[in-house]
């Protein structure tokens, strides 16, 4: 079994990622949500290299108030649009895996099929 630790995504992300590594967890859940750790505040370099540093598998966490599932057109398409930019951030990160999730109606019914 691999125990992680999130990110706080109002603190800083290389701060987090280092206590992370520093405390022999296997792997950091990467936080990504306002106010600081959204795609455009980050230097994904960095945030590589630190992760590759304490040599931590990173799980890709996106913010939980995206309503990609919304019945409203408008807000869908803007969600995704963020969700995209999620995507190419873990992408860069080589993070393997990803936790999401939907919301809003649409995501209920789908789900609710599964």
């Amino acid at each position: 079994m691999e125990i992680g630790f999130p990110t706080h995504p109002r603190k800083d992300i290389i701060a987090e990622i280092r206590w992370i590594g520093e405390n022999g967890f296997a792997f950091a859940d990467l936080f990504l949500e306002p106010d600081k750790n959204v795609p455009e505040n980050l230097d994904i370099k960095k945030i590589k290299d630190t992760l590759e540093f304490y040599n931590l598998k990173s799980i890709g966490h996106t913010a939980w108030n995206l309503p990609i599932g919304s019945e409203h057109k408008g807000l869908r398409h803007a969600a995704v649009r963020i969700m995209k930019q999620y995507l190419d951030v873990f992408a860069a990160l080589n993070t393997q895996r990803l936790l999401f999730m939907p919301t809003g109606l649409l995501a209920y019914l789908v789900i609710k099929k599964v």
